[in-house]
């Protein structure tokens, strides 16, 4: 929350943006005055609620804007960082992020969750999600916010910043492989190797997704790329580039030869199953995951949610590729 007022300060100050210094409304001054800068939700509550909307400055519109503007601001601020521009996207998602905290969760003792997708959102709502009591299911995808202001402070070399905002990331979906895998990589790069291991079993076991579990295994041969072992470093990779054939794994194997030395020997599907085997690693997705899957799709025909049950039977047939959820999907869509 600090950030944000950090962010509204400067806009009163002009620091960043003086050239609209003079459309600053005078009584969000004096609000800040009154108040004074530790106190940022009476700041935030009296100026907001008492300003016409029409006299916002454009960014602190979001603060009182519907949900389509909302979602609309989080959609170009991820344009923006594919733009590669940070800073803008990095002031919208604070401000989307700390705003919607800010005035929504005031229950204590409740667990909030923000789901990211319909099947997160079943993971988060099954007998199988990691916290005992039942969550409270946020409309805004807070998570999705945090992720990527980790991602901006990562680009921006910012470190521990980026680390808070994926544990964020993780607290609000625990489900979030992806930030998993990115807190992993930064323990890659302070050379933390147990952290990384951890981190990157963890995103494996909660992955649904083929491109979380192609990272998960990319990760994972970096992993032993750094210690030096050859055989479970290369079986990794090739699995990696399996579930995401985008990943620059021939990056990784031209590093294995030059630090390990000898070429890159591709084992068979027999020798993979074996070095996996051998170092005690999951080879695709978890069973909790798969368990899921099939607990769900069944427990939704019951139900006679159809609907419901081709989404599920389909996350599994992306995630597998086996014919038996193709069996499935066609036995349910000719029911």
């Amino acid at each position: 929350m600090v950030k944000l007022l950090t962010i509204i300060q400067e806009f009163i100050d002009g620091k960043d943006i003086a050239h609209k210094v003079s459309e600053i409304p005078q009584e969000f001054s004096e609000v800040i005055l009154k108040y004074g800068a530790a106190n940022v939700e009476e700041v935030l509550l009296e100026y907001f609620n008492k300003v016409p909307r029409e006299r916002l400055p454009e960014l602190f519109k979001l603060l009182r804007g519907s949900p389509e503007s909302r979602k609309q601001a989080f959609i170009e601020a991820i344009e923006t960082i594919q733009k590669k521009d940070l800073t803008e996207a990095e002031k919208t998602l604070i401000f989307l992020k700390d705003s919607f905290l800010l005035t929504n969760l005031k229950a204590p003792n409740v667990s909030y969750v923000s789901p990211q997708t319909p099947f997160e959102t079943l993971l988060m709502t099954s007998n199988r999600f990691i916290i005992s009591q039942k969550p409270v299911i946020l409309p805004e995808p807070i998570s999705a916010y945090a992720f990527n202001l980790g991602v901006i402070n990562m680009a921006k070399g910012r470190l521990e910043e980026a680390k808070k905002y994926f544990h964020e990331s993780v607290q609000f979906n625990p489900y979030a492989s992806i930030a998993y895998l990115m807190l992993g990589e930064i323990a890659l790069m302070e050379s933390d190797l147990p952290k990384v291991k951890s981190l990157t079993e963890k995103a494996m076991h909660m992955a649904y997704q083929k491109r979380d579990l192609g990272h998960s295994y990319y990760l994972l041969g970096k992993y032993y790329l750094a210690l030096k072992q050859k055989e479970p470093a290369v079986a990794c990779l090739v699995v990696a580039r399996y579930y995401d054939a985008k990943l620059n794994v021939n990056d990784v194997f031209a590093k294995i030869e030059s630090e390990l030395e000898g070429r890159v020997k591709i084992p068979s599907s027999e020798g993979l199953q074996a070095i996996y085997k051998k170092y005690n690693l999951q080879l695709g997705p978890s069973r909790d995951i798969i368990g899921l899957i099939q607990e769900s799709s069944e427990a939704a025909i019951q139900k006679g949610s159809k609907k419901a049950a081709l989404a599920i039977l389909q996350v599994g047939y992306e995630l597998t590729d086996s014919p038996y959820y193709l069996k499935k999907i066609k036995a349910l869509e000719d029911a």
